[in-house]
């Protein structure tokens, strides 16, 4: 296995889905057309049998391991340690979440205009471009 076969300079952009007992994620590859460069999911999160699974494209290399995940935020360093392991975390210059709660104000799908009203969330957000 090449662990260094996919850090690379170039900027990437992690999507990120969280759900209630899950986190999946995928990172891309930007400057030109967008390239999946590994995705994967850690689920089961709250259970004994926790899970990160993960497929590497480039390595083309799958792997699955148990983890401690008692709750989401433990699941952040293992992220972390993976993204850096795989591409060095400096190459993500952005990341996404799915949100999926409009509440009775949205109920049509739509982008994020005004970020700033999310401003709280800003704080559990660790991993900052060019770190």
């Amino acid at each position: 296995m090449k662990e260094s076969a996919m850090k690379s300079n170039k900027a990437s952009v992690l999507a990120i889905n969280g759900g209630s007992s899950s986190i999946k994620f995928v990172l891309y590859q930007t400057g030109g057309p967008l390239e999946r460069r590994l995705y994967g999911k850690i689920d089961r999160i709250g259970l004994s049998d926790a899970r990160l699974s993960f497929t590497d494209v480039l390595a083309n290399q799958s792997d699955e391991r148990m983890i401690d995940a008692p709750n989401h935020v433990a699941c952040v360093p293992l992220l972390v340690e993976l993204l850096e392991k795989k591409t060095g975390v400096s190459a993500v210059s952005a990341i996404g979440h799915r949100v999926v709660h409009g509440g009775p104000r949205y109920r049509e799908p739509r982008p994020h205009r005004r970020a700033e009203r999310h401003r709280p969330l800003a704080g559990s957000i660790h991993v900052q471009p060019g770190s």
